[in-house]
């Protein structure tokens, strides 16, 4: 599978994967029932390929290094205001003590909203100066539009060398609790309860945000997205930081194999590896081969724990 992915990534396995079920009904028609099994094997072999170990590594010393913060809070925990003053004290402790190692990146899971805790997004880049002057530190948030016209999923890339802040918004929506089905909206609607819908609007749903270039400093995944392996390589960086979080819906575990395979597929077809830092589920590193990486675990705590990752200069 990864090999044919490396070649031609996700359009390849969709190209074979469609051939054999036109093969497959052909068979199914001509009633030639043996070419049937072969072929649907085939089919069931390519669905179910995978390799769910993750391998641990030693992390090279020197060269360059990313220090991921994979958290552990619950959807019932972020839901109150209690779990979200807990949150924030976690993460600036385990921020503090991330950049205390001197990495070369610090990636935080989606949505953690680092920034803010801070009157403004420059205002916490002027705290961060002062607990590192070499470090890229990747945050994101939910981040409400300035014309009042709904929220966006944002990206704060801090590049602390530079003392230089980059926003970048995610485009590409998904369901999986991203935006409120249009049925449902639709029925929120035509009940006319304005307030329910509002809430709706501003603490569920997600629009496309104007920020639509990407950071010069790093590559960024949002969940459920793929990139252009020629865009990749042109951005020139040594790996993607894909970023999720699960804390509303972590289970069954079957669906972190799935999510794993699709970045596998990404990483063999880009080659460069991919650094997955998520709450409430697995964190890892994909490498450019498509096997997947365990870092060495800095420090652990209750609510996170820091992984560093060493990467090929």
């Amino acid at each position: 599978m990864l090999t044919l992915a490396k070649l031609a990534g996700v359009y390849g396995l969709s190209f074979v994967v469609s051939g054999l079920g036109v093969v497959l009904f052909g068979c199914l028609r001509a009633k030639r029932w043996w070419y049937c099994i072969i072929v649907f094997l085939l089919i069931l072999l390519i669905g179910t390929q995978q390799d769910t170990t993750i391998h641990q590594t030693d992390v090279a010393i020197e060269g360059t290094t990313a220090v991921s913060l994979a958290t552990r809070f619950s959807g019932e925990m972020l839901n109150s205001s209690s779990g979200r003053m807990l949150q924030s004290d976690q993460l600036n402790r385990a921020v503090r003590i991330a950049l205390s190692y001197q990495p070369d990146y610090v990636i935080l899971p989606e949505d953690s909203r680092l920034t803010s805790h801070f009157t403004s997004a420059q205002a916490a880049l002027e705290h961060l100066s002062q607990l590192s002057s070499s470090t890229i530190l990747l945050d994101s948030a939910r981040t409400s539009l300035e014309t009042g016209q709904g929220s966006v999923l944002r990206s704060y890339t801090y590049n602390l060398s530079t003392n230089q802040l980059e926003l970048y918004d995610k485009q590409y929506l998904v369901p999986q609790g991203e935006f409120v089905a249009y049925w449902v909206s639709l029925l929120l609607r035509n009940g006319r309860n304005e307030i329910l819908t509002n809430t709706v609007e501003t603490t569920q749903n997600y629009r496309p945000g104007p920020n639509q270039q990407e950071p010069d400093t790093l590559s960024i995944l949002f969940c459920f997205e793929s990139a252009s392996p020629l865009r990749l390589n042109a951005d020139g960086h040594a790996f993607v930081a894909h970023i999720v979080s699960h804390a509303w819906f972590h289970s069954p575990s079957r669906l972190w194999y799935q999510l794993q395979n699709m970045l596998r597929v990404q990483a063999a077809w880009s080659d460069i590896p991919i650094i997955v830092t998520s709450n409430q589920a697995p964190s890892y590193m994909v490498d450019a081969t498509g096997r997947l990486q365990q870092g060495q675990t800095l420090e652990r705590q209750a609510y996170w724990t820091l992984i560093q990752y060493g990467l090929p200069e």
